[in-house]
């Protein structure tokens, strides 16, 4: 597996040699090393010899990476630094470049994928309003951009992956949701406040509601039915 190593000065340099001779022994083939930081333990100028190229980032970490992983095509980014270099905050900051750019993130007892492989080509434009966290307005985002491309006659679609999504994937045919088609709802015992009739109502577009369940620190769900809801 072709990786690039994370790593700093606080590490005595014959002990990163080490870890990455270990990590090679594991089927790992690290191409670049590069130093997040630590560098004040370090001769100035002068960067560790452990084995592979290295190269400095420690001035701009999260750029120095995005060009690393360009420039050598990485199947994972291998994390061997450690506190104080990279605490939580800068490592799930590199984490993001890495995973945003479709490489996965691994350190010592944990690992990162990806969260979204790449879509079935659906033959239309397709806008993901995603991964921004909760209460960040999403909905909002997506009602807002569903209205406007009505405006323009490009009779827009919205999927919305919701917690209190249906079994199966459900259509909301542009119009067809009013009050009282939300009181029989709930009259007969179905969940009438799920995005997608929330999305319909508001914007007056067709809506696809699909449903997941947890969310992880990449951001995909535990289990989903977005995929049938593409499909649809």
């Amino acid at each position: 597996m072709r990786a690039i190593a994370l790593v700093d000065g606080e590490h005595y340099p014959p002990v990163t040699r080490w870890a990455l001779e270990v990590a090679r022994s594991r089927g790992v083939e690290v191409v670049v090393a590069l130093v997040v930081g630590g560098i004040e333990k370090l001769l100035p100028g002068d960067l560790p010899d452990v084995g592979v190229p290295v190269r400095s980032v420690a001035d701009d970490r999260a750029e120095g990476l995005r060009v690393a992983i360009a420039e050598w095509r990485p199947e994972v980014v291998l994390d061997l630094s450690d506190e104080p270099v990279l605490g939580y905050r800068e490592r799930m900051e590199l984490a993001s470049v890495s995973l945003v750019l479709g490489v996965s993130y691994e350190g010592a007892d944990f690992r990162f994928d990806p969260p979204l492989a790449e879509p079935a080509p659906l033959g239309v434009p397709v806008l993901a309003v995603y991964g921004t966290g909760k209460r960040t307005g999403k909905t909002a985002i997506a009602g807002e951009v569903a209205r406007r491309a009505a405006r323009r006659d490009l009779a827009p679609i919205v999927i919305a992956m919701g917690r209190g999504g249906p079994p199966a994937p459900q259509v909301a045919e542009a119009g067809s949701v009013t009050l009282d088609s939300l009181i029989a709802l709930v009259q007969a015992g179905e969940h009438a406040a799920s995005d997608y009739l929330e999305d319909a109502l508001t914007t007056g577009v067709t809506t696809i509601g699909a449903r997941r369940a947890a969310g992880g620190l990449a951001g995909a769900p535990y289990a989903t039915n977005m995929v049938e809801a593409v499909a649809i």
